[in-house]
């Protein structure tokens, strides 16, 4: 018998949590529960301008970032912002 796959199948729409996707003692997880990464903000908040230059990168995102890289021993340059948002487009 011959399937033919449905275009109807690209208009599902379907939601899950990253959570649910990982394993309870993944170390990323662990990672996330033992430190409190919202104090972050606080440090780094004298160093930030509200009304001058551009929005900024998220900074606990960005220690979030180098943290995985050398936890998992990422050795290859992050691609700039820019690099996302031209895919994007």
């Amino acid at each position: 018998m011959l399937y033919k796959r449905l275009e109807t199948h690209r208009k599902e729409m379907n939601s899950f949590s990253i959570d649910y996707l990982l394993p309870k003692d993944y170390l990323v997880k662990k990672i996330e529960n033992a430190i409190n990464f919202d104090s972050i903000y606080n440090l780094v908040e004298s160093c930030y301008s509200a009304d001058r230059g551009i929005s900024s990168s998220d900074p606990v995102i960005l220690i979030k970032i180098a943290l995985i890289q050398c936890m998992f021993g990422i050795t290859s340059k992050i691609p700039r912002h820019t690099t996302f948002s031209k895919n994007y487009i």
